[in-house]
């Protein structure tokens, strides 16, 4: 069985005195002792430099995109719709395979769940995320 890991950074950066910026970096198939095994330096720098999960549970299905839509929108795949890498819409003869074809980025693949910039910007305005 061949099991995926994803390894979750959370890198705060002060940018000025007066804003905080958040930079997170999701590495999959990255297993959380890579950096001890093989003695990653750079990533034990961002390590004492910034955060890191001490776990994560994974949602279902076990797929990379599911599991990132999750962390970004703080909901379930059934809730999200995000289900799959790849996924067929029968009704609007779509297929969403992410980052291969345009369709992906159709509004109705990511309308059931807002993710954290987006919630961000409704609430903070004046502040840029992009």
């Amino acid at each position: 069985m061949i099991r995926r890991h994803t390894l979750c950074f959370l890198i705060s950066v002060l940018a000025s005195a007066m804003c905080d910026k958040l930079l997170v970096i999701l590495l999959d198939g990255f297993r959380w002792d890579y950096t001890e095994k093989y003695d990653l330096e750079n990533f034990k720098k961002l390590y004492t430099d910034g955060a890191r999960a001490g776990y994560l549970i994974n949602v279902f299905p076990t797929f990379s995109f599911p599991n990132y839509y999750s962390l970004m929108t703080g909901l379930y795949s059934e809730t999200h719709g995000i289900t799959g890498n790849v996924m067929y819409d029968a009704d609007r003869n779509e297929s969403f395979i992410l980052g291969y074809n345009s369709q992906s980025s159709n509004p109705h693949w990511w309308e059931a769940g807002e993710p954290v910039w987006i919630t961000s910007v409704r609430q903070f305005p004046k502040y840029y995320t992009g």
